[in-house]
Formats: C-alpha cells, sequence, structure tokens
C-alpha cells in the first residue's frame, strides 16, 4: 500500500516539473506567417515614432509563466526587444503582472527562423485559468523589429501604442505561445487523485 501511494506521489511531482500549454497561436512545428507582421519600433528607429503592440488572449491552463515563444524578426537597428504581460481590464490593457522580459530577435523578417524562446520563469507572472490576459512587445532606441502574425488564422483585440497613446481594434494575432508550470496547490490535489487511485487498484 504505501509503495503504491509512494509512487503515485512521485509521479505527481514529476507532472510538475513539467509546463503546460497555456496558449499556442503557432503552426505546425512553431511555424508562422513570415512575410506579415505589426511594426515593433523603439522612439529613434527607421520610422521616427516609437510604436508598441500587443494581443489579448485567454489562459488555458493556470501557474506561473515559464516560458514565452514569440516570432518577431529583425528589419533595422538594434535587436532589444522587451515583452510584457497584462492583466485585463474589460477589454483593454489592465495593471502589469510582472516586469519586462528583454531578448534579441532570432531571425531577419521576411525569412522563416526558430521563435525566440524568452525564459520568464524567475518573474512571478502567474495566471489563472480562463482569464484573459495581454501580451505587449517593445523595443528600445533605434530598433525597428516586425511581430509576425500567425499562420493559423487566430485573430483577436489588438492594441497599439503610438508614441504612448494606445488605440484598439481586431487584428489577426502575433504569433506566440505560453507555457506554465501548474501552482504546487493544483499538484497536491493531482497527487491525491492519483493515490486514491491507486488504492482503489491495490483493493
Amino acid at each position: 500500500m504505501k509503495k503504491v501511494i509512494f509512487v503515485a506521489a512521485a509521479a505527481a511531482l514529476g507532472v510538475a516539473a513539467n509546463a503546460q500549454m497555456a496558449f499556442n497561436n503557432f503552426g505546425s512545428g512553431d511555424t508562422f506567417n513570415t512575410g506579415t507582421g505589426w511594426t515593433i519600433a523603439g522612439p529613434n528607429g527607421a520610422i521616427g515614432q516609437n510604436w508598441d503592440q500587443g494581443s489579448q488572449w485567454t489562459a488555458a491552463a493556470g501557474g506561473t509563466v515559464d516560458v514565452v515563444k514569440i516570432a518577431m524578426g529583425s528589419v533595422t537597428g538594434s535587436q532589444d526587444c522587451k515583452i510584457r504581460l497584462y492583466a485585463d481590464n474589460a477589454g483593454t490593457v489592465g495593471s502589469q503582472i510582472g516586469s519586462a522580459a528583454t531578448f534579441n530577435c532570432s531571425g531577419a523578417f521576411g525569412n522563416a527562423y526558430a521563435p525566440t524562446v524568452v525564459n520568464v520563469s524567475g518573474l512571478g507572472w502567474n495566471i489563472a485559468n480562463g482569464s484573459n490576459y495581454w501580451m505587449v512587445a517593445d523595443c528600445n532606441d533605434d530598433a525597428w523589429q516586425a511581430w509576425n502574425w500567425n499562420s493559423i488564422g487566430d485573430s483577436g483585440p489588438r492594441v497599439w501604442f503610438n508614441n504612448g497613446v494606445a488605440s484598439y481594434d481586431v487584428q489577426p494575432r502575433g504569433a506566440f505561445s505560453v507555457h506554465v508550470v501548474p501552482e504546487p496547490a493544483t499538484m497536491a490535489v493531482l497527487g491525491l487523485g492519483l493515490a486514491a487511485m491507486a488504492r482503489r487498484r491495490r483493493k
């Protein structure tokens, strides 16, 4: 009996170590639309305006965000980009959940490249299953990037900040995915359920 319960608990801990997908609009093999995307630009970039853009999305799993994958291609200028996670406020961008995470683009816009993997595991980005959030991208100084659109026809509310002024519409979403590690309490419940199943089978 004790051995079976121990095995079930160990299995639960093993699941806890694996991230779950909270959102994903990449195509098969992390593919995306290579020829179309949103302009993400710093104030000193080639277009001469500061452009931040983002999408509203709904979490399909809850926990602490571990990794974000994003299809952000470089056009000109520096490679320094940031993503921020915001709560939703009645369909608009609400309070910021965590600090921005910086990364460098992994490819040139217009080409097929592997999405950038942004590790945010230490930033405390906690989300709840079924809740809406906003993922917003920006870049610094002379950077001009493009957040490639997804290739699966996914669309939804978009926000864009032109020199800090927010506007909203509905557009194809930029391609990204959000991976979470379930909260310990959730895994404890799962562990109890596995233990109960093991006891029933033992009997």
